[in-house]
């Protein structure tokens, strides 16, 4: 992981409560079925993946196949296509999961920024409020709000470029470990 740029810190820092995952409905479904035993998670996902490429209705005769030969490279192609599916969401709920745990470190970061950093980066990016909206709720002037939100947002940037320094570092000494 490397540390981040003024611009990348900004990118994050818009899509803050995308990547907490409040906005999608699907989200707790999305984090059991990530966290959930092996088993159940094949049944659930084959569930899933019957109801949406299965090659044919259980209930319907008009799509069963005419010869043995034809429902067996039916039945291979849904088995093959099932493990794909299974990796692609695998890999999909990894990359929400990672967004989600990085996120959580940016809001807690922003929390641990001293006043009145904290409440203006708190309320423009996690309450998502407006730098208008920002300045009447904290009562500040337009110099003296954007003057905060800039040593604010330098304070986090370091913190976090710091906090990504320290965990590469932890990670090298793990891997020596071995």
């Amino acid at each position: 992981m490397k540390t981040l740029t003024k611009e990348e810190l900004r990118n994050h820092l818009d899509s803050l409560i995308d990547d907490l995952g409040f906005k999608d409905p699907k989200f707790n479904e999305k984090m059991r079925l990530l966290s959930s035993i092996e088993d159940e998670k094949n049944n659930v996902l084959m569930s899933l993946y019957t109801q949406e490429y299965g090659p044919c209705s259980a209930t319907s005769i008009k799509d069963l196949p005419r010869g043995k030969s034809d429902y067996t490279a039916i039945m291979i192609d849904f088995s093959n296509g099932f493990d794909n599916y299974k990796k692609d969401l695998k890999r999909s709920l990894q990359h929400i999961k990672y967004r989600n745990q990085n996120a959580l470190i940016l809001l807690l970061m922003i929390l641990n920024l001293s006043h009145p950093y904290s409440e203006i980066l708190y309320y423009r990016f996690y309450k998502q409020m407006s730098n208008v909206e920002v300045m009447h709720k904290l009562y500040l002037s337009k110099a003296t709000y954007f003057r905060n939100y800039k040593v604010g947002f330098t304070q986090l940037l370091e913190r976090l470029n710091n906090y990504i320094v320290e965990y590469n570092s932890k990670i090298n000494q793990s891997n020596g470990d071995f």
